[in-house]
């Protein structure tokens, strides 16, 4: 039982405050999500009787346009490696390669990222592997961690709770993380009382901590790292209005052109007179009974009309539906301006001038280079963490850490080649086109490095000197040759891109 969950500071009041923090955002994690996978339902008025057929003609209408609006913006996030205090480390440090490799760090940033695009914001945790000794690093999302930021050092965890479920003892467990150690409580139960379909939650009381708070050993900080979006809101957070706008303009156009295949029809006598309302008393199978004209005009394909002479068929005429596909157009590209979502992704059927497609691409193009600054600062927190649990203080720290990124979009080879001798023209170093230009990976640059020198030193064993125009020997201009005009470059070319690494 917590008995101190009144006590500000504690660990006790902790628990509970940061478990009251979790549980009241499952609401908002649950709808968001449903936007993003398209299980949303939309808001229907229809007749108790008929709801559910409705709803399940309504989820036709589902345009997962929120998936989209996700992707532009992670699919452009790549986080390459990173420079630290480290010697010789120009490249990239190869000890922060191996430990992303280690731990999958390529693929879990690329999760921390659209976790983070979809929820606001995400997490990580430093560990040590209680099986094997090993230190390690994961990524967790908004339903299983909690954190309480530094007022002072607003990019610092002050405390964090991780929520999770044991099977093998059947019982809940919350892990609170403090400066340099962590306490662990638990509450059994045949299955979790932690929720996973959007139901808000509260932790209560009933808790027991197994024991007294257990030293971290590698760090005197909380080992919790978030990623956050500005505001801590999701991509489409603020939009959701549009997407429900966007999706009941489908559900319109869906209803009309569903209607339209029965349109209403209607016969009149030609000389004026009513119909009869009732057979004549010497008809041979209903004398006198009321006629059913619904039995006797039945539509379908096989269907034939008997009609009293002169009578006239009328036809209700079909709705154009063009106005609705305008309107629905409108929308889309409305909220793909105010997402920053190029507009090709989300229309690809739009045209838009050389002009327009420019600025759609400096847009998002903004959009990423902020969403790579912030979160290349929580990656160097993490990686900080990760070299401080293996033991290795002088890349631990994270002033010095610097977080290398690709390129945003794709471009062609021989667009690579052409900008890589404009910048050797303009003096660009061959380092820096190798890094900017050819896009390589750190492991890339210092192989491409080592090709060089492997080459200049056959070259030199055999005699052989380079004529690159200048009046030079081979060297300097050789390594600019083999970078800036060989035909095929050493890894595949994409963009040019904006200067790196963001720091």
């Amino acid at each position: 039982m917590l008995t101190e969950a009144l006590i500000p500071g504690t660990d006790d009041w902790y628990l509970v405050e940061l478990g009251k923090e979790l549980g009241a955002n499952f609401p908002r994690i649950a709808m968001l999500e449903s936007y993003r996978d398209g299980t949303f339902v939309v808001p229907v008025e229809a007749d108790p009787a008929v709801r559910e057929a409705y709803k399940k003609f309504a989820r036709k209408a589902r345009l997962t346009i929120a998936d989209t609006i996700v992707t532009q913006v992670v699919g452009r996030q790549d986080l390459r490696g990173f420079r630290t205090a480290a010697e010789n480390d120009a490249n990239g440090d190869r000890e922060a390669a191996r430990l992303m490799r280690q731990n999958d760090l390529d693929v879990q940033f690329s999760e921390a990222f659209d976790k983070k695009a979809q929820h606001g914001v995400s997490f990580g945790v430093v560990a040590i592997d209680p099986l094997t000794g090993e230190p390690f690093g994961k990524i967790l999302d908004s339903w299983s961690v909690a954190v309480r930021m530094s007022e002072i050092r607003p990019m610092q965890v002050d405390a964090a709770i991780i929520a999770s479920w044991d099977p093998f003892n059947q019982q809940d467990v919350l892990t609170l993380l403090r400066p340099g150690y962590m306490r662990v409580a638990v509450k059994p139960g045949k299955q979790s009382t932690i929720p996973r379909d959007g139901t808000q939650w509260e932790p209560g009381l009933a808790w027991d901590w197994t024991g007294g708070p257990i030293p971290l050993g590698f760090t005197e900080r909380v080992p919790v790292v978030r990623w956050a979006n500005p505001h801590g809101l999701g991509e489409y957070e603020n939009h959701i209005d549009s997407i429900d706008r966007i999706t009941e303009d489908i559900l319109q156009r869906l209803t009309i052109t569903a209607m339209q295949a029965f349109r209403q029809r209607a016969v009149t006598p030609g000389d004026g007179r009513a119909l009869p309302s009732h057979y004549p008393d010497d008809h041979p199978e209903s004398p006198g009974e009321p006629i059913d004209y619904d039995e006797i005009y039945k539509g379908g394909p096989a269907a034939l009309w008997f009609l009293p002479e002169g009578a006239q068929i009328w036809e209700s005429s079909p709705t154009d539906i063009s106005s609705l596909i305008n309107a629905e157009d409108k929308d889309i590209e409305h909220l793909a301006a105010v997402t920053g979502t190029p507009l090709f992704s989300v229309s690809p059927a739009e045209n838009q001038s050389a002009e327009g497609a420019k600025l759609s691409r400096e847009t998002i193009r903004t959009k990423v280079r902020d969403r790579n600054k912030r979160d290349g600062r929580s990656a160097t927190e993490f990686m900080s963490l990760l070299f401080e649990a293996n033991g290795d203080q002088q890349r631990a720290d994270r002033t010095e850490i610097v977080s290398m990124w690709g390129p945003m979009e794709h471009i062609s080879m021989a667009e690579a080649a052409e900008a890589a001798r404009a910048a050797r023209d303009g003096g660009m170093s061959l380092r820096g086109i190798n890094e900017h230009i050819y896009q390589m990976t750190p492991d890339e640059m210092q192989q491409e490095e080592m090709s060089i020198r492997d080459e200049q030193f056959q070259n030199s064993l055999m005699g052989v000197t380079v004529d690159a125009g200048n009046g030079q020997n081979a060297g300097p201009p050789r390594a600019a040759e083999t970078v800036a005009d060989r035909a095929t470059p050493p890894a595949p070319a994409r963009s040019v891109g904006e200067l790196q690494p963001v720091e």
